[in-house]
């Protein structure tokens, strides 16, 4: 049974990480978790430079790219996913020079025709992101807003106000990957964004273990899941010793669900 006031959880992939084609297979066994499926998942584009990504996620990066794959590649394991009966909400998750090598129209045109549900791009400026988010939101798109712990009031209200899907508290300054304490200077921070804000709020950056997830029960709607996840998906389906890609994808995707799911419990 699902546990009152546990936030939902959005999990991050890492395109490309082992292949397309295993990006896929986790993507559709995501769908079979319980007992909540994830309310989101972000499919990262991969890019050389990733500014906000600790160690794991810039690993995943580069071992997506020294894979071959494109932004355009990206597009089509959102399409294929959906094709193939998937039904959670999809986010791309880039930094600003993979998602924009085309115009604005283009490129919101891209995710709208690829079945992704809204887009997180956190080197964006706001006053560039105001066009995005307003383009974004003609195609009935979300364009998902930050909240860093120095974003003053004013630019977060304006982003909030553009922005869709939920507003994503960053869990604390520095990169992705480092363990955030569930403390109350953080706990009541996100009760005040939770009080201000008209979107959901969920928090990112160091979430790992089912004990992060309690400790925000109650406190925030959703919590985003990436570098613990990738680096346990990663692991394992190197460490499994299988003798086909095909045997490799599944135990990637069954890690995954499982890492989700024990988060739950």
């Amino acid at each position: 049974m699902p546990v009152a006031n546990l936030p939902k959880l959005v999990p991050f992939l890492m395109a490309g990480d082992g292949g397309v084609d295993r990006t896929l297979a986790v993507l559709l066994e995501l769908d079979h978790c319980k007992p909540n499926r994830p309310a989101y998942v972000e499919l990262g584009i991969p890019f050389s430079d990733p500014v906000a990504d600790g160690p794991i996620l810039q690993a995943a990066a580069k071992r997506a790219l020294k894979a071959g794959t494109t932004t355009a590649d990206v597009f089509q394991v959102a399409s294929r996913y959906r094709d193939a009966g998937g039904t959670i909400p999809l986010l791309a998750f880039s930094y600003c020079n993979p998602l924009f090598q085309v115009s604005l129209e283009q490129t919101v045109q891209d995710l709208a025709d690829a079945g992704f549900a809204g887009a997180l791009v956190p080197d964006l400026p706001l006053e560039e992101w105001r066009p995005f988010a307003a383009a974004m939101s003609q195609r009935n798109l979300a364009a998902i807003p930050f909240a860093a712990p120095t974003t003053c009031p004013e630019r977060l209200a304006e982003s909030v106000q553009l922005g869709g899907g939920f507003l994503y508290a960053i869990g604390r300054l520095g990169t992705t990957g480092q363990a955030t304490s569930m403390d109350g200077a953080l706990l009541q921070r996100l009760a005040q964004l939770r009080s201000d804000s008209r979107l959901p709020v969920g928090v990112g950056f160091g979430i790992s273990s089912a004990a992060h997830i309690q400790a925000l029960r109650g406190h925030v709607d959703l919590a985003v899941v990436g570098s613990a996840l990738v680096e346990a998906i990663h692991r394992g389906a190197t460490e499994s010793g299988a003798s086909s890609p095909l045997t490799t994808h599944t135990k990637a995707a069954r890690i995954a669900r499982q890492f989700l799911e024990a988060l739950q419990a």
